[in-house]
């Protein structure tokens, strides 16, 4: 990605004033700094702030408690978003829940750390529900039975089988 050319002082801020009087229901997207994982970033009194939250703040007042996050309901956030009527205070839960209707989520096999395809935990629930062992479908493939136990009582994929805890 390209690297932004570093702002003048205080040009950050008047943009972010003058993308709050925008009246479209298309994403505004930020043309300055980002967080690595590309939320909009500005720079107050030296500190690095979500400009999301900013927004949130001047649109909707505080917020309702500080686990509150700013929500974008475009799904863009990553995509630094910055458009007034995108965004919404919103629980952590409510958030992820947007990130998963959106496809924005890392949740299963769009995880880094994840071992299994989509595929192979549905073959997993199919072979559970038939009956099998934890064990013997851990065994023939390749996998720790823990693994198998954890999809078999909706502790992990429980959104990909049903078996959501």
């Amino acid at each position: 990605m390209a690297r932004r050319p570093r702002a003048k002082n205080g040009e950050p801020m008047r943009w972010l004033e003058q993308s709050l009087l925008m009246q479209t229901d298309d994403c505004i997207i930020w043309p300055f700094g980002r967080f690595g994982a590309g939320d909009a970033e500005i720079r107050i009194k030296g500190r690095a702030q979500y400009v999301s939250r900013i927004i949130c703040e001047k649109v909707y007042g505080a917020a309702p408690s500080e686990k509150h996050q700013a929500a974008h309901s475009c799904g863009k956030g990553r995509d630094a978003c910055v458009n007034h009527r995108h965004l919404r205070w919103a629980t952590n839960a409510e958030n992820q829940a947007d990130r998963i209707a959106h496809g924005t989520s890392n949740q299963g096999s769009r995880n880094g750390r994840s071992q299994l395809s989509d595929e192979k935990v549905i073959e997993i629930d199919r072979r559970l529900r038939r009956g099998h062992r934890s064990i013997d479908i851990a065994a023939d493939l390749g996998i720790n039975a823990k693994n198998v136990g954890n999809i078999k009582c909706g502790r992990n994929w429980g959104w990909l089988t049903g078996r959501s805890r």
